[in-house]
């Protein structure tokens, strides 16, 4: 088997480009700029880039059932809706302020995980505060 590899031709820069999450069903490319505060999306078939702008650090985007964004960002979890343009809080799994989250992806019974990271950029710290959650997705 060999590997079709497609380059991007005009994805925009990114100060940190995180999280690349290939959406299936929308056949579309998701991935974020952390401290860009951007969420991006390209489309397989028309090659449209589409990008959103969040009010804080943004992690991770997650496609939900629903056609909503799971937005794993600095304070919590949220659903984005990409046709209306609309943020609302999903969840805050972690209560400590100087956590942020970090990594997450859905499983196959749609839990989404989510892992949080200190501020802190030492893996000794990080080891130490950092703390994995499961998120249950809605419906």
């Amino acid at each position: 088997m060999t590997a079709q590899v497609t380059a991007i031709q005009q994805a925009p820069s990114c100060i940190l480009g995180e999280g690349p999450f290939w959406d299936a069903g929308a056949g579309r490319l998701l991935w974020v700029d952390i401290v860009g505060r951007q969420v991006h999306a390209v489309d397989s078939k028309t090659g449209l880039i589409r990008q959103w702008a969040t009010p804080q650090l943004v992690s991770a985007a997650v496609p939900a059932r629903s056609g909503a964004l799971m937005l794993a960002m600095q304070d919590g979890v949220y659903r984005f809706d990409p046709d209306q343009e609309t943020l609302r809080l999903f969840c805050r799994p972690d209560a400590d302020p100087e956590n942020r989250s970090n990594e997450c992806r859905c499983d196959p019974q749609g839990r989404l995980w989510l892992g949080t990271r200190s501020e802190e950029h030492t893996f000794e710290l990080q080891s130490r505060f950092g703390i994995s959650y499961a998120v249950f997705c809605l419906k």
